[in-house]
């Protein structure tokens, strides 16, 4: 593994934060039109963003270290959360932008109307 590693890792995780930024200044404008469970998801997206900022810091602190093995495990824990919240912070995203009400349904699943 390499620094170039290190840098798309930060890359996705600038890019997912930047996203969910404009999200947030989105839904504070369409607040009245939106169910709170947008709030709520938002809230989480960040949370999760969060997490996987510390892990790209660990992976980069093990990178330089030479830590191989742990670097390895990082980085299949930020694939993992990036496969959790990328689509959902890009659904979000795509749907403030274009007006549209988040409705969570009672299985889970999000429509957008």
């Amino acid at each position: 593994m390499n620094q170039e590693l290190v840098s798309q890792v930060f890359s996705v995780v600038q890019a997912l934060e930047k996203c969910l930024s404009q999200s947030k200044s989105m839904f504070t404008e369409q607040k009245r039109l939106q169910p709170k469970t947008v709030d709520l998801s938002l809230n989480e997206q960040a949370r999760i963003l969060d997490h996987m900022r510390k892990v790209a810091n660990k992976l980069q602190l093990e990178l330089a270290a030479s830590d191989n093995l742990s670097a390895m495990r990082s980085l299949q824990i930020f694939q993992g959360l990036t496969s959790l919240v990328r689509p959902e912070v890009l659904e979000t995203f795509q749907a403030l932008a274009k007006g549209k009400v988040c409705l969570k349904l009672e299985d889970g699943s999000t429509t957008y109307h």
